[in-house]
């Protein structure tokens, strides 16, 4: 039987290696290779025009970033392999530690006896959410009653406030900017919204409005640029 610091180390172990690492790296290689034959063919597309003007044309208006990496879809990947970690051992042991510690100490007291390396760290990232160790914060607690005591805006007011944000962001030359934010907050099932130019505000505003992952990450971007915040 392992005590002190050889419990804790075999305790901080004992959440690597997730259950779905072969899935998970499988995942990864698809999504990176599917990425690079996407642009692959848009390169290729766009070389069989013999003028630039044309090269431009086809480019201008188009969404097609070719700057762009699949962030959303790995984070996806990423989540799904974090939900194959086996947490048990940690949380059982860790609960019963510091179960006589007041709220706002027992996290630090976890952190105080794993070692500060790659395994002790993702051990701790798993106990932040758990709700036997997780602190709300006065400005998080202000921000929630904040929220709930707002009036709820009628769908046309948020989607006037959508399109206002991302009308300035068109204006100012942040279109690819807010597309690639887009794309690093999908929906808990992945789907993704992104603006495909002047001609689809109004959809995209209107579809954002009613999809809380999609506005609540366009009041994420307009905030990042000290924009003014909507809802």
């Amino acid at each position: 039987m392992l005590h002190g610091s050889a419990k804790r180390r075999e305790i901080a172990r004992s959440v690597l290696p997730s259950t779905r690492r072969k899935s998970a790296r499988d995942d990864l290689s698809t999504l990176r290779r599917r990425n690079r034959r996407t642009l692959h063919q848009e390169l290729r597309a766009a070389a069989r025009s013999a003028r630039a003007a044309e090269v431009v044309g086809r480019f201008d208006d188009d969404p097609v970033d070719l700057r762009s990496y699949p962030d959303a879809e790995i984070r996806l990947a990423v989540r799904h392999r974090r939900d194959g970690d086996k947490l048990g051992p940690l949380l059982r042991w860790a609960r019963a530690t510091t179960r006589h510690l007041p709220l706002d100490e027992r996290l630090h007291a976890v952190r105080r006896v794993f070692d500060d390396n790659l395994i002790g760290r993702h051990a701790l990232s798993h106990l932040e959410w758990d709700r036997h160790f997780r602190v709300v914060h006065e400005h998080e607690r202000h921000w929630w009653l904040d929220r709930s005591h707002r009036p709820r805006s009628s769908g046309d007011e948020r989607a006037s406030m959508l399109r206002a944000i991302a009308g300035e962001a068109l204006e100012h030359g942040n279109h690819a900017a807010l597309n690639r934010w887009m794309k690093a907050h999908p929906t808990d099932k992945g789907a993704i919204r992104l603006l495909g130019g002047a001609h689809d505000l109004e959809a995209f505003a209107a579809e954002c409005a009613r999809i809380p992952a999609w506005r609540h990450a366009i009041e994420g971007f307009a905030a990042q640029l000290g924009m003014r915040r909507g809802l």
